[in-house]
């Protein structure tokens, strides 16, 4: 998958397949544009929409760049950004879907092209920020902070993980009671371990009103868009009964009452415990 960047005069971002693509590569497209009202004091609001990747002139964009996916977007000051997983690793498979790491979560403007050259993430802790236009840090040159950089940061610590197959916000016993369906698993997302659910909700929203059954599916397939959980997913080979299998640890950290030791304690009233964290172990064995 690539996200390309079209003229300034609007400019627009489109989510499109790219020649890394998987065999059978989505035939939806999600596209984003901003639209600025004519008062400097009025917000401006994002313009989504889904539309098939064929009907898009792709001469209007620039080379663009391969991401993972789409975590949603966020709105700062007067700017709304969109959020895609530009870096991940893979950890390992469970309930044969491939489960990723995010490595790096970087932030583009429907605005301006003013940060596309700049790191969300910051790559000086003196700082808080780089250099414009540098990889690395430069005291002779003035340091410009991505607006967004204090999410960016939070997002590429490590803690954060997606699969584009599997469910990672439910174990396998919750999946198996639930009535076989043939809904995606981002209309069945638990909320309280699905990190990037606010940022999300819009574009699913837009997805459940204007896709069908079949391009949701397909472009759930290509994992466009990713819910993310906050916690640890490890994998080791073992011996499992005599034999040859593997053990997998998932540990998720809910979202709601969830902070620093002095400022999450006890329960909120909703009945949410502080720093609440489910974790299920999953064995498979090798014929």
């Amino acid at each position: 998958m690539w996200i390309r960047f079209a003229a300034d005069s609007p400019r627009a971002v489109a989510l499109v397949p790219g020649p890394s693509a998987t065999a059978h590569p989505s035939s939806v497209a999600l596209v984003f544009q901003a639209v600025v009202g004519h008062s400097y004091a009025a917000a401006p609001r994002c313009d989504a929409r889904f539309q098939p990747t064929g009907s898009i002139d792709l001469r209007d964009f620039s080379a663009g760049r391969p991401i993972h996916g789409c975590l949603g977007v966020v709105q700062v000051a007067n700017d709304i950004f969109v959020a895609v997983v530009t870096d991940a690793l893979k950890v390992d498979d469970i309930a044969d879907n491939p489960v990723f790491r995010i490595t790096r979560v970087s932030f583009f403007s429907l605005i301006s092209n003013a940060y596309d050259e700049i790191e969300a993430v910051p790559s000086d802790p003196r700082s808080g920020g780089i250099a414009a236009n540098t990889g690395a840090y430069d005291q002779d040159q003035p340091v410009v902070i991505h607006p967004c950089a204090a999410i960016a940061k939070i997002l590429s610590s490590g803690s954060y993980f997606f699969s584009r197959g599997a469910d990672l916000t439910h174990s396998l016993q919750a999946g198996a009671d639930r009535p076989r369906s043939r809904h995606s698993y981002l209309d069945i997302c638990d909320p309280r371990f699905f990190w990037n659910r606010h940022m999300l909700g819009p574009l699913l929203e837009l997805r459940e009103r204007d896709l069908s059954t079949e391009q949701k599916r397909d472009l759930d397939g290509n994992g466009m868009l990713l819910s993310a959980i906050c916690g640890f997913v490890g994998a080791v080979d073992a011996r499992l009964d005599g034999g040859r299998g593997k053990v997998a640890i998932v540990s998720r950290l809910s979202c709601r009452h969830a902070g620093t030791r002095y400022n999450a304690r006890g329960v909120d009233d909703d009945g949410n415990v502080s720093n609440f964290v489910e974790v299920c172990n999953y064995r498979s064995t090798v014929d």
